[in-house]
């Protein structure tokens, strides 16, 4: 048996042989059994890779550096472990690495194929000790948006032959662990199914090239690298939002200059639809529309402006709809201190992606949002790559819908700012399928992953009772402080200003969004049980910024201040005593606190709370 300690020892990652000559590794956290042994092999299309085999060498390397973070919970990241590399052989000369990495925070194994060949399965188990309960986002085919419930299941629940999305997170008796994948280089990207026979044991399941009539998974070349599959413990579930495992794991930033790239707040016209009650125009894709909401974002400092769907002519997004002077809006929201992002369907961008960019950049556009790739087949982790590496070479940002989880690509891309792969409040339009439960589950569970665009800021909140999904002006289940606290909660470097103008400008809470930041210089998770509610702590400068949410309960939470650095004044956004029949009730308080103070807080039914507490110098 060959093992790898993480730095402090915390972790342990053990490997080895079985009598049949299969590998199998097992991680360790101090006494506890993560997993058990569990299987590595692969299918390729000249038979399986993983019986049989034998050591040919090892080797072990040690790193501990620090990268910055240019937009995300942290300014900065530690890539601090250990690695292992075991280097096999089976009984036809065929040969497989495997490498392990141990970090206090985790556990990463990937794979080398020194030869190359077709990979057609992917067999690298989770086995743990018991039926632990989990929580997994079940997807219904290969061609999916990845937008879907985190219901909690137990391991044994997920059947053989099903699809379930990334992170993955297990409750392991206290220590909890989220199961994704980072650095997809040229590799596919990865599923969750059950092990037939085995109610214990979880598996990878790569995604089928969809478009090519080829069993092969991936046309691996010689020296292939697979996607690291990660584990991130954390000693509770709050303890998950903190890492940065991913990133670690993640290529190094390729920008020489990252000074261009700027978090910031975003108006949408599309979350709305075409509304503008009280203006003298018709609200859709024209120049008035626009104007409307550059001035709006301008009022409310915010950073920038989204032109969504519906902005080019007949699928061509190098020309603009006759009543839409795309230049101009750049120009007048230039005036202003607004920039402008473009939404493109990346289809009709595919063909005319250096066309497009340049001509993006020409104008002044700022960003792009490029929608429905809907799959993660090596073709399309190929395809998201393109797109963000060449909007960097424009100095374009990057919002990507329609897509799968972050897999630390915003690390080595830092223009990628955020990912949509989340249920989030679009779906308030059509259905009621957004919780508050579905809330303060997110955090523990898709936003583990990294950046998460669930298109915050909706500002129609309204009871059980009187919700009704509708297109135009949609309501939103949660208090107008349970909404407000995503800002904190919800990690997205371009956070969304979602509902239209009139909705917000004025109303308790607007001054909240003016001043909260969009990216972080520290995250510290506090409090919280998936599903249930969630309190987290960012730092931006001196500023702390404090954000609660809980599901359908009423709860009081007592949450001590030990991580400011001094004496500061708090102004807090509290559920308003009438909250629970009228959610838009808000109450705004200020009073100095210092850090042996604890903070009472009384959260109404899908209620939240969020506090600014600014350093008193």
């Amino acid at each position: 048996m060959k093992t790898i300690a993480s730095p402090t020892g915390r972790i342990e990652i053990a490997f080895k042989l079985d009598e049949e000559g299969r590998p199998h590794y097992s991680v360790r956290r101090g006494t506890q059994a993560l997993l058990t042994d569990s299987p590595i092999g692969l299918v390729l299309d000249d038979g399986l890779l993983g019986k049989g085999m034998r050591i040919l060498g090892e080797r072990t390397e040690q790193r501990d550096e620090t990268y910055a973070i240019v937009a995300g919970k942290a300014r900065q990241g530690r890539d601090h472990h250990r690695e292992l590399t075991i280097s096999l052989e089976d009984p036809r000369g065929r040969p497989l690495d495997l490498i392990f990495r141990a970090y206090d925070e985790g556990a990463a194994v990937r794979y080398r194929l020194p030869r190359g060949g077709k990979i057609l399965e992917e067999r690298i188990e989770f086995s743990f000790a018991g039926d632990h309960r989990c929580w997994a986002m079940g997807l219904p085919h290969f061609a999916s948006s990845f937008e879907a419930e985190f219901p909690e299941l137990k391991i044994g629940q997920i059947a053989p032959g099903s699809l379930h999305g990334l992170p993955l997170v297990v409750d392991i008796n206290g220590t909890y662990v989220a199961i994704g994948e980072a650095n997809l280089g040229t590799h596919a990207g990865m599923y969750i199914e059950g092990r037939a026979g085995n109610g214990r044991s979880l598996m990878t399941r790569l995604s089928p090239q969809l478009d090519r009539a080829t069993d092969a998974c991936v046309d691996a070349c010689p020296g292939h690298l697979s996607a690291w599959r990660y584990l991130t413990v954390a000693d509770n579930a709050v303890g998950l939002v903190e890492s940065t495992l991913p990133l670690s794991l993640s290529e190094p930033c390729a920008l020489a200059d990252t000074s261009w790239i700027r978090p910031g707040k975003v108006t949408w016209d599309w979350w709305c639809g075409p509304v503008a009650p009280g203006q003298p125009f018709q609200a859709g894709m024209n120049d008035d529309t626009f104007r409307h909401f550059i001035d709006f974002a301008a009022d409310l400092q915010l950073e920038y402006c989204m032109i969504d769907g519906g902005w080019y002519v007949d699928g061509d997004v190098l020309r603009s709809q006759p009543e839409l002077d795309v230049p101009k809006m750049v120009e007048y929201g230039r005036a202003k201190g607004v920039g402008i992002l473009l939404w493109v369907h990346q289809a009709e961008l595919r063909p005319k992606i250096d066309a497009a960019f340049d001509l993006y950049a020409k104008m002044g556009v700022k960003g792009v949002k490029v929608d429905f790739f809907d799959r993660n087949d090596v073709d399309s982790v190929a395809w998201v790559h393109e797109v963000v590496r060449k909007a960097a070479e424009r100095r374009l940002l990057v919002n990507l819908h329609g897509v799968f989880s972050p897999f630390g690509l915003e690390r080595t891309y830092p223009n990628l700012m955020t990912m949509e792969g989340v249920m989030g409040a679009e779906y308030n339009k059509w259905s009621r399928r957004v919780t508050p439960q579905h809330n303060v589950t997110l955090p523990f569970t898709r936003m583990v992953a990294g950046p998460m665009d669930y298109t915050v800021g909706c500002f129609d909140n309204v009871t059980s009772e009187r919700f009704e999904p509708r297109n135009l002006a949609p309501m939103v289940l949660g208090t107008r402080a349970h909404h407000l606290a995503m800002y904190i909660l919800y990690q997205s470097a371009l956070q969304m200003v979602s509902d239209y103008p009139d909705a917000i400008r004025g109303k308790p809470g607007s001054e909240f969004i003016r001043n909260v930041p969009a990216a972080w210089d520290e995250t510290r998770g506090l409090l919280g049980e998936v599903g249930e509610f969630v309190v987290v702590a960012r730092r931006k400068g001196s500023t702390w910024y404090l954000g609660a949410m809980t599901g359908s309960d009423a709860r009081t939470l007592e949450v001590p201040l030990d991580f400011l650095a001094g004496e500061a004044e708090a102004t807090t956004y509290a559920d308003g005593p009438d909250a629970a029949t009228e959610p838009k009730s808000l109450t705004v308080d200020r009073r100095p606190v210092k850090p042996t103070d604890t903070l009472r807080l009384e959260l109404a039914p899908a209620g939240g709370f969020s506090a600014v507490l600014k350093a008193i110098k």
